[in-house]
């Protein structure tokens, strides 16, 4: 669905070309870890590891944030794999960033956070941007 504008949609593809972003903020993984039948961890890394590749080669410049939590469902170990393998291999603007669970009174539909929830994970993950982008 990486490709498309709107995701039932597979005509409607996005033109990567027309709007070159300085960063790309990446939340993968609390769906796949959080209900039966949970992913295989080394098919979670490596597919999150290629989709990294495939935004890189549309966004070369950009630095990507790799954001999860850090508490239950415990994956964010395999973020940080994913992210010390690509600056292993040379893409140093790869990030991870965790961030504590959201509290049940902070959740919206479907248990996605809401507006006070966002606004935490934001004032934890603007610092590291403004830090690795300059700002």
């Amino acid at each position: 669905l990486y490709t498309r504008t709107l995701c039932h949609d597979p005509e409607n593809q996005w033109k990567f070309s027309q709007w070159t972003p300085d960063a790309v903020v990446v939340h993968l993984g609390s769906n796949d870890f959080s209900s039966e039948p949970h992913a295989d961890p080394k098919d979670y890394i490596k597919n999150y590891i290629q989709l990294l590749k495939t935004i890189r080669s549309n966004y070369p410049q950009a630095s990507l944030y790799c954001i999860c939590p850090t508490g239950w469902p415990n994956f964010s170990p395999h973020v940080q794999e994913v992210v010390k393998k690509r600056n292993d291999s040379g893409d140093a603007k790869v990030y991870f960033v965790g961030y504590p669970n959201t509290p049940e009174n902070e959740l919206g539909c479907d248990y996605h956070p809401n507006v006070a929830a966002h606004r935490k994970i934001a004032a934890i993950l603007v610092p590291v941007m403004k830090k690795t982008l300059g700002w």
